[in-house]
C-alpha cells in the first residue's frame, strides 16, 4: 500500500509541476505570483483564501480526482491525514472532500 501511496503521490505532484510549467513556465508573460499563490499551487493553502472565480480565468487541464475518491483509491491518504491531525476522523475528511 506504502508503495501505491507513493505512486499516487508521484502522480500527483507531476500533475501540478506540469501544470505549474504549463502557466508559469519560461515563456510565460504573466504577472509573478505571490507567496500565497506560489503556496497554493503547491497544494497548500488556507480556506479564507479560496474565493469564487469565474472559469474563464483557467488556462490549464482540468483534471477530476473525484473517481479516486469515489473508488476508494484516496482512503490511504485520508487515513494518513486522520492520524496526522486527531480533530478529524477519517469518514469527516472524506466527506469533507466529498462535498468539494
Amino acid at each position: 500500500m506504502a508503495n501505491y501511496i507513493g505512486k499516487l503521490s508521484l502522480a500527483l505532484a507531476a500533475l501540478l509541476v506540469s501544470s505549474y510549467v504549463q502557466s508559469h513556465g519560461h515563456h510565460s508573460h504573466g504577472k509573478p505570483m505571490s507567496e500565497v499563490e506560489r503556496q497554493a499551487s503547491l497544494g497548500v493553502f488556507s480556506d479564507k483564501n479560496v474565493k469564487d472565480r469565474e472559469l474563464t480565468d483557467w488556462d490549464g487541464v482540468w483534471q477530476s480526482v473525484y473517481p479516486y475518491l469515489q473508488s476508494g483509491e484516496l482512503d490511504p491518504v485520508f487515513k494518513m491525514k486522520a492520524k496526522k491531525d486527531s480533530s478529524q476522523t477519517f469518514e469527516q475528511i472524506k466527506s469533507y472532500y466529498r462535498k468539494g
